[in-house]
C-alpha cells in the first residue's frame, strides 16, 4: 500500500518536472525566474559533481 502511494507521488513529481522542461517560458512567466533557478540549479550542481567524481577530472 505504501509503495503504491510513493510511486504515485513520484509519477506526479516527474510529470510536473517534465512539464517544466517542455514549457520553461510558461513556468517562468507564472512563477518567476527565481523559482526556475531554485528548481534547476541543484540539479545542475549535483549532475556536474557526480560527473566529475565519475570521470575523475576536475574542471
Amino acid at each position: 500500500m505504501m509503495t503504491s502511494m510513493r510511486q504515485g507521488f513520484l509519477r506526479q513529481l516527474l510529470g510536473q518536472i517534465g512539464w517544466v522542461l517542455r514549457h520553461p517560458a510558461k513556468y517562468v512567466g507564472r512563477f518567476g525566474f527565481g523559482a526556475f533557478q531554485v528548481l534547476f540549479l541543484p540539479v545542475l550542481v549535483t549532475g556536474t559533481t557526480l560527473t566529475m567524481l565519475y570521470t575523475g577530472r576536475l574542471r
